[in-house]
This record gives structure tokens, C-alpha cells and sequence, in this order.
């Protein structure tokens, strides 16, 4: 240690380009797979000073783990943003609906919509039930296309666990995303001239286009259903009681509203799991032996 005892005596350093120590350090780094066990690595460092080559190790796990949770938190950061923009628009139709529910109350004298939902046959309910549901899912997937078409977003993060698409889809999504992190790092630390980048954004415009299929898949399977449940409707509608011109429209309007309700509270739920998601700080890596 440095003490008074050292004064005045000479000390020689020696000053190496970073590039050099770098090279120095990795030369001597091993990092070992135990036991063809793909979960337990040894990672060991030959130095002249113990201490600096173990701050070296654990600095080493630390960046790394550091980078896996920035990662995690860009990916839940894009999907808050996507879902706090589709919350202020279907906020904005739930009120506008809620209002005419309200106006047509108001001209109706009370009219119990409740009463007159009551004279629908059980069929009728079945398929106006199966029929919102269809609704739903049709605008969940028609968010995301419309995302996916977004001139502004075509370089971002694709919204991954929104539960808008199906699982198969997801998993694309989700290998997408890990690869636009990936080029994106290649372009931090060289350029867009790199060829593994340009190979990497070929391969990205290829999976951007699969999933934009996959979307549009869903979306014509979804019309096809939607088609089927209106002409059942419609059949078992025939057939039930004739409801008041008043009435119907009312049970028309309070669709709309239980529609929008239901996708309303579907985002915030995703929402609050989002923020859980990103809250969660557990390391990729974890020492096991020191």
C-alpha cells in the first residue's frame, strides 16, 4: 500500500492503448461448459493481480446481465407505448357511445334495455355473444396491422405478449425482435455497411412480411366467422319476438358500448402485466461459485 514510508520514492508506470489490454485480457479468458451442461459455464482469468482479474469476471457478468435487462425493457417499453396510444383511442369511442347511450335513454323515456334483451331467444343470445367476441379479435388483429403498415414504424419493435395475435404468431414476433436488437448493436459499434447487418435486415424484411401475412391470415379467417354468426343471428333473430324499433336500437348501441368495454379492460390488463414484466430485474446470469 501507498503509505508516508513511500514518500519520495520513485514509482514506474506504464501507460498500454486500450485495444492492447483488451487483448491481453481475453487472451487469458476461459469460459468453460461443466459437464455439457448448457446452464453452468466456469469462467476463469489468468493475471498478474488476483483481485483485478476477479473485479474483471464480475464487472464482465454484470454488463452482460445489465444488457439482457436493457433489452427485456426496450421490448416492454415499445409494447406500453402501442398500448397506451390504442387506450386513448378506444377511450375515445367508449365515451362517444356511453353518450348516445345516454341521449337515446333520455328519448326513450328509461326504456329497461334490460327488459328488452329478455325477448331474444336463448339462440339469439348465443350468437350475438359469439359474434362480440369475433368483433373483438378482429380489432385486436386489425391493431396490429395497422401497426405493422406504420411508415414511422417500420425500424421499431414489433408489441410482443398483447395476446392481439396467436401464439404461433408471438413466437415470430418475439424472433424478431431479438434479431432488430441484435443488428441494431452490430450498427452501434460499426456501421450499415456491415454485410452481417445487411444480411440481418434482409432477414428481418422477410420475417416482417411473414408476420404481416400471418396477420392478415387471421383477419380473413376471422370474416369468414364473422359472416357465419351474423347469418345465425339473423336466423334465430327471425324466428324470436319482434323487439320495438326503440329497443333494438338501444341493444344495438349497448354492443357497441360491451365491445369496446371488453377491449377497454383487456389493454389495461396487458398493460398492468406489461409494467410487471418490465418491473421483474432478474439477472440472465446468477454466480453460483465465486
Amino acid at each position: 500500500s501507498y503509505n508516508k514510508r513511500a514518500y519520495g520514492t520513485v514509482i514506474r508506470t506504464t501507460r498500454y492503448p486500450v485495444e492492447s489490454m483488451v487483448g491481453y485480457f481475453m487472451s487469458n479468458l476461459k469460459i468453460i461448459q461443466m459437464e455439457e451442461d448448457a446452464a453452468l459455464l466456469q469462467i476463469t482469468l489468468e493475471d498478474q493481480n488476483p483481485d483485478r482479474a476477479a473485479d474483471l469476471i464480475s464487472t464482465l457478468i454484470s454488463v452482460y446481465n445489465n444488457s439482457a435487462l436493457e433489452d427485456k425493457n426496450q421490448i416492454a417499453f415499445n409494447t406500453a407505448h402501442f398500448i397506451r396510444e390504442r387506450l386513448a383511442i378506444i377511450e375515445s369511442e367508449l365515451g362517444s357511445v356511453e353518450s348516445n347511450i345516454e341521449r337515446l335513454r333520455t328519448a326513450n323515456h328509461g326504456v329497461d334495455v334490460a327488459t328488452a334483451g329478455q325477448m331474444y331467444l336463448s339462440d339469439s343470445r348465443q350468437f350475438q355473444s359469439e359474434r362480440t367476441k369475433i368483433e373483438t379479435d378482429t380489432k385486436l388483429a386489425e391493431m396490429m396491422r395497422e401497426y405493422l403498415t406504420s411508415k414511422s414504424k417500420q425500424t421499431d419493435l414489433i408489441p410482443n405478449n398483447t395476446g392481439l395475435v396467436d401464439a404461433s404468431v408471438e413466437s415470430q414476433i418475439g424472433e424478431y425482435n431479438m434479431t432488430l436488437l441484435r443488428r441494431n448493436r452490430l450498427v452501434e459499434g460499426g456501421s450499415v455497411a456491415n454485410p452481417v447487418v445487411q444480411d440481418l435486415d434482409q432477414s428481418l424484411a422477410s420475417m416482417r412480411g411473414n408476420i404481416y401475412r400471418a396477420v392478415d391470415n387471421t383477419l380473413a379467417g376471422l370474416d369468414v366467422k364473422l359472416k357465419n354468426a351474423l347469418r345465425e343471428e339473423q336466423t334465430a333473430r327471425g324466428e324470436a319476438m319482434q323487439v320495438p324499433e326503440k329497443q333494438r336500437i338501444m341493444l344495438s348501441v349497448e354492443r357497441q358500448q360491451k365491445v369496446k368495454e371488453e377491449l377497454y379492460l383487456y389493454l389495461l390488463n396487458k398493460r398492468e402485466e406489461n409494467a410487471l414484466n418490465k418491473a421483474m430485474t432478474e439477472d440472465n446470469i446468477r454466480i453460483i461459485d465465486p
